[in-house]
C-alpha cells in the first residue's frame, strides 16, 4: 500500500491515504461478494441486500466522533474517494454535518 501511495504521488501527483485505499478495496470486495453487503432483520429472520455500497468513516471532532458516509464508493476511483473523504471530514470538523 505504501509503495502504491508513493507511485501515485510521484507519477500522477495524487496523494491518497492508507484509509482511502482501504475504503476502495473494501468497496470492491463488497461489490464482488454482494452477500456481505446486507443487513439482518431479526423480526423477519431475513437478510436485506443493499442496493449501493456506502462506507462510513470515523472523524474526530471537538464535540466527539462522527461517522459520515461516503456513498457509492464502488463507483469512485481513489482520487474521488480522497476528495470526498477530505470534504466530509472538513465539514464534520466544522460542525456542518448532522449526526
Amino acid at each position: 500500500v505504501l509503495k502504491l501511495r508513493k507511485k501515485l504521488a510521484n507519477n500522477h501527483d495524487v496523494k491518497v491515504s492508507v484509509n482511502d485505499v482501504i475504503i476502495r478495496a473494501s468497496s470492491l470486495a463488497l461489490r464482488d461478494v454482494p452477500e456481505v453487503n446486507g443487513t439482518y432483520d431479526l423480526k423477519s429472520d431475513t437478510v436485506k441486500m443493499q442496493d449501493s455500497i456506502d462506507i462510513s468513516i470515523a472523524v474526530a471532532t471537538p464535540t466527539g466522533l462522527i461517522t459520515p458516509i461516503v456513498p457509492r464508493t464502488d463507483t469512485m476511483g481513489l482520487s474521488q474517494i480522497t476528495d470526498k473523504v477530505k470534504d466530509l471530514a472538513g465539514r464534520a470538523r466544522e460542525g456542518k454535518l448532522k449526526p
